[in-house]
């Protein structure tokens, strides 16, 4: 795609999303390693590792809301699962809640972390478009990868995220905060999960689910958050 089809794409988006309403519904899923294949050198109790196969290998796939409405998405997780049923789906997509203004080119990400509350201001996301293409459900989908930088226990790297977005659905939306593509992503993996769209509400009168601004959370952008993560993980190692 050359770029004045790209800009193209976008503007007409544009226009699409600031008149209408759609709610999307993603299939979130987990594709985790065998973490009793990893550690059985380890542990040599059959109880423990068949409960941490179960918990790190679980089947549970859990529903995800995106709302576009007026050139403006809310993006969260649906299903709210029991303390002593929480899977590894549900901590990897955790809690938080993802709000963006394209037209202000504005990301917002509220989140709890270490008991902590945040809210993150996201940068514009920077893709690479891919050439290569996939059929899902009835959507013809063009690939694109992004960068993540991840902060955790065991430091800071960085990995790709893959998205498979619809040109034919001029949203330039997706799952928590991977926006900016000329067309609705269908399928994103990020890291360990997966999130694939598994009911599309487009042109919609549904009124049951609504945009909310996130507003709870010390202010800090992406930068200055992972400086804080990286504090934070220091202070609970030592």
């Amino acid at each position: 795609m050359n770029i004045f089809k790209f800009y193209l794409v976008i503007f007409f988006s544009l226009i699409t999303q600031v008149q209408t309403k759609s709610i999307i519904t993603y299939e979130a899923y987990s594709t985790f390693m065998n973490i009793e294949k990893a550690v059985k050198h380890k542990i040599k109790d059959k109880k423990t590792l068949a409960q941490l196969n179960k918990t790190f290998n679980s089947d549970d796939k859990l529903a995800c809301i995106l709302i576009i409405e007026k050139g403006k998405s809310f993006f969260f997780k649906l299903d709210k699962m029991l303390v002593n049923k929480k899977s590894i789906v549900d901590v990897l997509i955790g809690d938080g809640l993802f709000y963006s203004n394209i037209k202000d080119s504005y990301l917002l990400e509220e989140k709890v972390t270490f008991d902590k509350k945040f809210l993150i201001k996201h940068e514009k996301i920077n893709w690479t478009l891919i050439n290569e293409e996939k059929k899902i459900g009835n959507y013809l989908c063009k690939k694109a990868i992004t960068k993540k930088t991840v902060v955790n226990s065991s430091g800071e790297f960085t990995t790709d995220v893959i998205a498979w977005y619809a040109p034919s659905i001029p949203l330039n939306f997706g799952p928590k905060n991977f926006n900016g593509l000329p067309g609705l992503i269908l399928e994103l993996t990020d890291r360990q999960m997966v999130y694939k769209v598994s009911k599309l509400e487009l042109n919609t009168n549904n009124k049951k689910y609504k945009i909310k601004l996130p507003k709870n959370g010390k202010f800090l952008t992406n930068e200055e958050y992972e400086k804080e993560l990286k504090s934070l993980f220091n202070k609970y190692r030592n």
